[in-house]
């Protein structure tokens, strides 16, 4: 995962503007419906507009055309069928979510699901994402997993926080730079942080999106050995090239660390691998050769 950075005024315009994928007074339409489903109580599907739908594109070009969580392209016009309007939070129900049982080992303790879910978020533009449909539908649906009781009365930052969501929100800097809880061994996801709540955050991401799941998502890891691939190579040639080689063999490498690449996160941390530590950045660089020749 990665942060994909925006301010408050810009997402706004954005969201107003047709040009970015959005749609002209959108807002007002999305307080209007936020303030008949907070009368309400609750969000009932049918019964209020589905705005989200309209404002798709942004998010989309906000994102590099990448999944919100596991960073799969789905590039081109005809890629947006296969992405899904998130609410990070869900807003109609929340679904309980159990650890697996390396996590609950850990003594990672999530609290119970809510049968209200977030009614005062539908329409939050802080509270969307653009997400492929496996990790939208296989995986996340309705859950949300949090260290402390859900903040379902409350649309507040300061109440949202204090909830202690497992899962990283990456659109502008509301939340943590999910890079500094999430980095790579190679093509497999890890934990940054040693202890603590920002490890649980990373551990608890990285399982409930099957990030780590080398068998359920094997495309995922296969393309992220690709990806290792590309950079060891460009790393590898520009040792010895000459001053016109080394130019193009940057800009390649340029383009597979920038965040609008796929996996960029875990080629990021490839390519610093590779400066800290050169021999287990071959290893892994092996290791990725042999995954992305294997037949699964």
């Amino acid at each position: 995962m990665i942060r994909y950075p925006i301010g408050e005024a810009e997402l706004r315009r954005r969201i107003e503007d047709p040009a970015q994928g959005g749609k002209a007074g959108w807002l007002a339409l999305a307080a209007t419906g936020q303030a008949a489903v907070a009368k309400a109580g609750r969000w009932t599907n049918g019964q209020f507009p589905e705005l989200w739908t309209d404002v798709k594109g942004v998010y989309i070009t906000l994102q590099h055309s990448k999944c919100a969580y596991c960073e799969t392209v789905v590039g081109g016009a005809a890629g947006r069928v296969e992405f899904d309007v998130e609410h990070f939070r869900p807003k109609s129900r929340v679904q309980p979510w159990s650890p697996p049982a390396p996590l609950a080992a850990l003594k990672i303790v999530v609290a119970r699901g809510d049968a209200a879910g977030y009614h005062l978020l539908p329409y939050s533009i802080w509270n969307y994402a653009v997400s492929c449909k496996t990790c939208n539908t296989s995986y996340k649906g309705d859950r949300f997993p949090t260290a402390a009781a859900p903040a379902k009365t409350s649309a507040a930052t300061a109440a949202l926080k204090a909830e202690k969501a497992y899962l990283v929100y990456p659109i502008g800097s509301r939340d943590t730079d999910p890079q500094s809880l999430i980095g790579f061994n190679g093509a497999s996801p890890c934990a940054v942080a040693k202890s603590g709540f920002p490890r649980q955050r990373a551990l608890v991401t990285i399982a409930f999106f099957g990030l780590d799941d080398a068998d359920r998502r094997g495309d995922i890891f296969k393309a992220r050995a690709g990806v290792i691939l590309a950079v060891g190579m460009c790393r590898q040639l520009l040792v010895a090239a000459n001053a016109a080689t080394k130019a193009k063999l940057q800009k390649r490498l340029d383009a597979f660390l920038s965040p609008a690449a796929q996996h960029s996160a875990c080629a990021q941390a490839f390519n610093a691998l590779w400066d800290a530590d050169p021999a287990l950045a071959a290893d892994f660089m092996d290791k990725a050769d042999a995954l992305f020749q294997s037949s699964s």
